[in-house]
């Protein structure tokens, strides 16, 4: 955090995620991004195997060992909600819906709205220093692909600005 300087922000994306899941997290003197999923057809699944790819990630990271995290996404939850704050975007579908909830881990299933339209999500985040705070603030939006290819824009998720001093 403390490389950030003033009237220099920078913004974080995910891209366009179509199955894909994107976690924002930050503690005192650390913003963590995490983006799972897969560019090819497979019996991977994000719900699953992305869960214990974002556990390991964070164990080299860190160095917290998180130990064996449940093969769902409501592991995410318990793995950041010890952070400041959280922000998982995710492809919600049966098996994979988060249940669970965290004062300060937002979610945001970019598949919540009924549709025959495929689904894409974004994810960003913003850290920007003002002084000796960095602030941050998060955005998800969810999105669908009508047949002739234009976008419908369902909704929008951010989070509240989190302040760090450093």
């Amino acid at each position: 955090m403390r490389a950030i300087e003033e009237k220099k922000p920078i913004v974080i994306t995910s891209g366009g995620l179509s199955g894909c899941t994107m976690l924002c997290a930050h503690d005192q003197q650390y913003f963590y991004a995490y983006h799972t999923g897969q560019s090819n057809p497979s019996e991977w699944r994000t719900g699953v195997g992305g869960v214990k790819t974002t556990a390991e990630s964070h164990r080299l990271l860190t160095g917290k060992d998180p130990g064996e995290p449940e093969p769902h996404n409501n592991s995410l939850i318990t793995l950041f909600e010890n952070y400041e704050s959280a922000h998982i975007t995710y492809f919600g579908k049966v098996g994979t819906k988060i249940t669970e909830n965290s004062e300060k881990v937002l979610t945001s299933d970019y598949n919540s709205f009924k549709s025959f339209d495929p689904a894409i999500g974004y994810a960003y985040a913003l850290l920007a220093r003002v002084g000796n705070k960095v602030k941050i603030k998060t955005l998800s939006e969810e999105t669908h692909i009508s047949k002739s290819g234009k976008l419908n824009f369902k909704s929008s998720v951010k989070t509240k600005n989190s302040v760090i001093l450093s």
